[in-house]
């Protein structure tokens, strides 16, 4: 079904599946309330977001959603036309089209939560007044990622490697843990390993899956990362943005690879992650490790600088710190 853009001309039939829309979901809502919100659509709440809508095949609209600023600000569909997919195909409009990842729900209309529940939305928050400021509870919910990798485990594991999370896919040149092509890590690996930075390389523009993965197991490496499950707050690769809604379960993962001695961490939100999980201790300083014990086995765990390119150091200094730890652990 065809989306169109909303103007003006279009505001009184929207304002109409609105207000049907409204009387058929939220009976929370007193009835001077409605007629207070009704007041306010067309001079407020409609000209400050980018309006589309779906019609049916006599040109009568019969759905719409408001999107500002990466978030669904209102979505309402006549309720004759409930359950044919397309409160589904709006909501996936605003998250392709316009990377929306937020929306806020009424907390008294269970049937909208559920609906973004299964849409991949979770609460992060909650407000006891809406933004009018009346008494009816505001759920703030946002999109969040399950980890598309799970690990990678060798069972000659012994050193495991844990970064954030991966970057939107778009960015990855292969299936397989650092596919940023503007990553460094595989370059590190490659120089240390092969004396090579480019061993790696399948092309200029892509790294090669298989050797990744001969390497892992050949050098009882494995990989993984310290989020499972993220907010991603913009639509970019950059650990900043990104909040951790289920981080790794280090007991369940550290008792399938029963070799591991050590884990290495690159990054301060990996780190952050990692630490908020496992046994109090003290953060270790990039190049170096601290000690700690868990499932009656002691680990070492290491802090190496970041491999991404923002991280201000040259690919060959970075290499030397990784170096040292590789030696320590035997490994190289």
């Amino acid at each position: 079904m065809d989306i169109y853009k909303a103007n003006s001309e279009d505001y009184p039939a929207i304002i109409d599946v609105w207000e049907i829309s409204v009387r058929a979901t939220h009976h929370f809502l007193k009835e001077e309330d409605i007629l207070f919100y009704k007041s306010r659509i067309a001079t407020l709440y409609l000209p400050a977001v980018n309006l589309f809508y779906l019609r049916n095949t006599q040109g009568d609209i019969i759905a719409f959603i408001g999107i500002v600023h990466r978030s669904i600000e209102m979505l309402f569909i006549r309720p004759e036309e409930r359950g044919k997919g397309l409160g589904k195909e709006l909501i996936t409009f605003a998250i392709n089209q316009h990377q929306s990842v937020k929306v806020d729900v009424n907390e008294q209309n269970e049937q909208a939560i559920g609906f973004y529940n299964k849409m991949g939305f979770k609460v992060i928050s909650r407000d006891n007044i809406d933004s009018e400021g009346k008494p009816y509870p505001i759920l703030h919910m946002q999109l969040t990622e399950q980890h598309p990798l799970g690990f990678f485990l060798p069972e000659n594991t012994q050193l495991l490697m844990l970064g954030s999370f991966p970057p939107p896919k778009v960015r990855w040149s292969m299936n397989f843990y650092y596919p940023n092509i503007q990553n460094d890590m595989w370059r590190i690996l490659g120089l240390l390993f092969y004396n090579s930075k480019d061993h790696f390389l399948e092309t200029k523009k892509t790294f090669s899956e298989e050797k990744a993965k001969a390497f892992c197991n050949s050098n009882g490496v494995g990989i993984g990362d310290t989020a499972m499950e993220i907010v991603r707050q913009k639509d970019n690769a950059s650990d900043k943005f990104l909040e951790v809604v289920k981080p790794i379960n280090p007991k369940e993962i550290l008792s399938q690879i029963p070799g591991c001695k050590a884990i290495v961490v690159t990054g301060q939100k990996a780190m952050e992650t990692l630490l908020s999980v496992l046994p109090e201790m003290e953060e270790p300083k990039v190049g170096s490790f601290t000690e700690f014990t868990l499932l009656q086995r002691n680990f070492r765990l290491y802090r190496m600088p970041s491999s991404s390119r923002a991280y201000p150091k040259p690919l060959e200094e970075k290499a030397e710190v990784y170096k040292k730890m590789f030696v320590e652990l035997g490994m190289l």
